[in-house]
């Protein structure tokens, strides 16, 4: 969730958006816009997700899933 910069145009979007992505690029998974949410709140939200999806497949080694961008970023700043 982007929070305040839902539904506004993209030049204005990124002005709102720059602090955050500096914070992010720095490591901060706990900085987010105001109303949306932070990398971690992405991990808390969907990991149980993930983990029941693994536990569908035990024996195959590998699991395929399609996700948005934003979720990626969670999980590998979170396991990283």
């Amino acid at each position: 969730d982007f929070g305040s910069t839902d539904g506004i145009p993209v030049t204005e979007a990124r002005q709102r958006l720059a602090a955050t992505y500096a914070r992010w690029a720095l490591g901060d998974i706990d900085a987010k816009l105001e109303g949306g949410e932070s990398l971690r709140n992405v991990h808390e939200r969907t990991s149980d997700a993930l983990l029941q999806l693994l536990a569908l497949c035990p024996d195959q080694g590998s699991v395929a899933a399609v996700t948005h961008s934003s979720y990626l970023r969670a999980l590998l700043a979170y396991y990283l």
